[in-house]
């Protein structure tokens, strides 16, 4: 996998559940079971902002050639994806969330083993061995 690919992959998953979470919170939260209360949906826009943001920044970094600054913007979003795992995981399992739940636990494994794999696994191009 390329590393561009991952962070357009990215970029559009994050940007679509910012921009949910912003304009429609409530029915957002409804579907994975919750109630939309004020509290939530302040904490919904809230991270509705981190996740487009998010979103941007893969977005504008899809093309930028292979550095410590780009390396270290993957590992972050590594951290955040293994963290957003294993929270999602424990919340599910712990039945606070509906089964749609499942699908966030599905999301940030797979992009947790993109960013892994293309930071730990994936061999080196001539270009980025500089």
């Amino acid at each position: 996998m390329k590393v561009k690919v991952l962070l357009i992959i990215n970029a559009v998953i994050a940007t679509l559940y910012g921009i949910i979470m912003l304009l429609i919170p409530s029915q957002f939260g409804s579907m994975y079971g919750f109630n939309a209360t004020p509290e939530l949906i302040f904490v919904s826009r809230l991270l509705g902002l981190y996740l487009f943001a998010t979103g941007l920044l893969s977005w504008l970094i899809k093309d930028a050639p292979s550095s410590e600054p780009r390396r270290a913007v993957l590992f972050s979003f590594l951290a955040m994806d293994v963290l957003g795992f294993v929270v999602t995981l424990i919340y599910q399992l712990n039945g606070v969330v509906n089964a749609t739940g499942w699908s966030s636990v599905v999301v940030y494994l797979l992009l947790g083993i993109g960013f892994a794999y293309l930071l730990f696994a994936k061999p080196a191009s001539p270009q980025e061995r500089r």
